[in-house]
């Protein structure tokens, strides 16, 4: 997930470029404990639960289940609390870095142990992956135990703003990449017919992987035909659909392949940034992205790559279909 490689890299370059010392404490084992003791940096994990939920269609099922959730997060946060202090002494630190906008636990010890503590809002706040707060007045409470807001992209600061997040508080700041582990794609004179196509993340609905293919499937035979798609990102194992259409599994190493494909795609219902968009760019790969979230901060249509219609998936074959028919354009927009 790009928060949790944000997270991992902020770690690396803060400990390389300042004299900081870092406690890292993590919901669970995973990439960025592994990235911590690589390089010697004190990491715990514990058994904090996100304080969000995926609401159901029934109201009254929904009340039920949110309650149910609520009490739940609320014991294992409690336990969670207990384990941290227990094996961590919080009042020694001078500021609270909560990297992501579902963990309450940051703002509950910056409250009891007055550490100022800075939020980052890597997401949209539910038009992404359609997640709702547990508790009623969660954002009133952010706001309470938050110094100051991080957004990775002024769409996501907008979009909570609206929702309820202080505006003083807020500031933004794009998410970014090391450019020097990217290689980037050789543009030829004379390039050739058939054109490879990639999108990284992981594989779910939300971010649309369904629906290039589904585009794919509605251009004709002669072009579908000259388009390969490889999909990389955790949720499924790696396996071909058809000739023209791989899952290729998790990556650790995307930005050592990205340069072999030619266009590098963002099908997200509501991106927050687009970590991905960044890294096809930065290998030199033309650009097709959704018209929601940030990525029209970062792409702008027929200058630096194509925007189609979210959920139309004509309007992203008709993109498809230029970039195959127009190769000096899908070259000049790899510059």
């Amino acid at each position: 997930y790009g928060a949790q490689i944000l997270a991992t890299e902020i770690v690396s370059l803060m400990q390389r470029r300042h004299e900081v010392e870092y406690c890292v404490v993590t919901a669970k084992e995973g990439r960025t404990n592994r990235k911590c003791s690589e390089l010697g940096i004190e990491n715990y994990t514990s058994c904090y639960k996100y304080s969000t939920y995926y609401p159901l269609q029934n109201p009254c099922l929904n009340v039920i289940k949110r309650t149910v959730k609520r009490i739940m997060i609320d014991f294992s946060d409690k336990k969670a609390i207990y384990k941290i202090e227990k094996e961590i002494d919080v009042s020694s630190f001078d500021i609270i870095h909560t990297n992501i906008n579902r963990d309450m636990i940051g703002g509950y010890f910056s409250r009891k142990y007055d550490i100022p503590h800075v939020w980052h809002l890597q997401e949209m706040y539910d038009s992404h992956f359609g997640l709702k707060t547990v508790r009623k007045k969660q954002l009133e409470w952010m706001n309470n135990n938050c110094d100051q807001y991080i957004a990775i992209s002024n769409t996501v600061a907008n979009d909570w703003i609206t929702h309820g997040l202080m505006p003083s508080k807020m500031n933004t700041i794009y998410n970014g990449i090391q450019l020097d582990n990217y290689k980037q794609r050789q543009i030829s004179a004379k390039d050739s017919q058939a054109i490879r196509f990639v999108m990284a993340g992981v594989v779910c609905k939300e971010k649309g992987q369904e629906q290039l293919i589904d585009a794919i499937a509605s251009l004709p035979m002669s072009i579908q035909h000259r388009i390969e798609i490889d999909f990389y990102g955790g949720g499924k194992e790696e396996y071909k659909l058809d000739k023209q259409i791989s899952f290729m599994g998790y990556r650790d190493n995307i930005s050592e392949v990205l340069y072999k494909y030619d266009v590098g795609v963002n099908c997200s219902k509501g991106e927050g940034f687009g970590l991905s968009t960044v890294e096809f760019m930065a290998s030199r790969l033309c650009v097709l992205v959704s018209n929601c979230g940030a990525n029209t901060e970062l792409i702008h249509d027929q200058q630096n790559g194509l925007v189609f219609e979210y959920g139309c998936p004509k309007s992203l074959a008709d993109c498809i279909e230029e970039l195959y028919l127009d190769p000096e354009k899908r070259n000049r927009l790899m510059r």
